[in-house]
């Protein structure tokens, strides 16, 4: 493999990471509260379309991802006042609402006069204009030429790490995803401190849905983001946990997904629906090492999944 193809996979990586590395931030921070919210693939579908509906009819790109932003905090707000208030099954309200999404996100892309599906907003994410930095050998297209979403990802990365870390409100969110009941006992409100974290990963998933439809493919398209929610979960049980490592997993399972793309242009001989099975395959592979091994128990939030019962402490 020359150093074209090599940077080429390295830039893939970075770009269809990014919306990954957002989601799997926020899902980091509702289970290390003690919530799997399984519905994110959900909550991108249905504010990806919001948002390039919005793009569309206002022409507003911010206002488009204000409002991505908002739908999937809101999608996730009443998956935290079901699971968490009424203690649903967090299983159980997760799927709901991901069908309930999934199929609303079909809809909303396909009703009206001018259906989106195949509509262009005339808004998208552009990448800033760097000169010749882009130029450099190697490292000038890894590190320069992309948009502010990709930038805000590397930034994202380190405050979770230090907010979760080296924060008094980030020990509270893991005494509470450890043992509930010893930190209700010692004065943390602890649904308060799940829904909160609850709401903010359904607006980083939001934010990440937002980014396919107007940043990576800038049209709607059913399907658009290929079951990334999924491979966001995947990529947190894989860091296990960690901030850092949830952002190497990130980049690997988005260069896993143009890695066929990027063959195919050098020339290689290898079947375009196998190499569209390695970002999955990847997650089967991540979530059995997770679930084998021995030091799993190290990291894992001890109370993840299962409802706090107050009365009970």
């Amino acid at each position: 493999m020359n150093d074209t193809a090599l940077v080429s996979i390295i830039v893939a990586g970075l770009l269809f990471g990014t919306p990954l590395v957002y989601v799997a931030m926020g899902e980091l921070v509702s289970q290390r509260a003690g919530v799997m919210n399984l519905s994110l693939d959900g909550i991108m579908l249905f504010s990806a379309v919001s948002g390039y509906g919005v793009a569309a009819e206002t022409g507003s790109l911010w206002l488009a991802l204000a409002t991505s932003v908002l739908v999937g905090a809101s999608i996730s707000a009443l998956f935290a006042f079901l699971s968490i208030t009424l203690r649903v099954s967090q299983i159980l309200a997760a799927l709901g609402l991901l069908v309930f999404t999934s199929g609303m996100s079909q809809y909303l892309g396909r009703i009206g006069d001018e259906p989106l599906i195949g509509r262009l907003s005339g808004v998208s994410i552009e990448p800033y204009t760097t000169g010749s930095l882009t130029d450099i050998p190697l490292l000038g297209p890894i590190l320069f030429g992309h948009d502010f979403v990709v930038y805000g990802s590397w930034v994202l990365v380190a405050l979770t790490h230090f907010y979760i870390n080296h924060t008094e409100p980030g020990m509270r969110v893991r005494a509470v995803g450890n043992d509930p009941a010893s930190a209700e006992a010692a004065g943390v409100r602890v649904a308060r401190v799940r829904a909160v974290h609850v709401i903010i990963g359904g607006a980083l998933a939001g934010f990440g849905g937002a980014y396919y439809s107007l940043g990576l493919v800038p049209i709607w398209q059913e399907r658009i983001t290929s079951n990334a929610g999924w491979l966001a979960i995947a990529i947190v049980l894989a860091a296990r946990w960690r901030p850092v490592a949830a952002f190497v997993a990130a980049f690997v399972f988005g260069a896993s997904i143009r890695l066929g793309f990027t063959l195919q242009v050098v020339g290689a001989n290898v079947s375009p629906e196998l190499l569209s099975m390695i970002p999955y395959v990847l997650a089967i592979v991540a979530v059995l090492l997770t679930a084998l091994s021995p030091s799993r128990g190290l990291t894992e939030p001890k109370a993840l999944g299962i409802p706090f019962f107050r009365e009970q402490r």
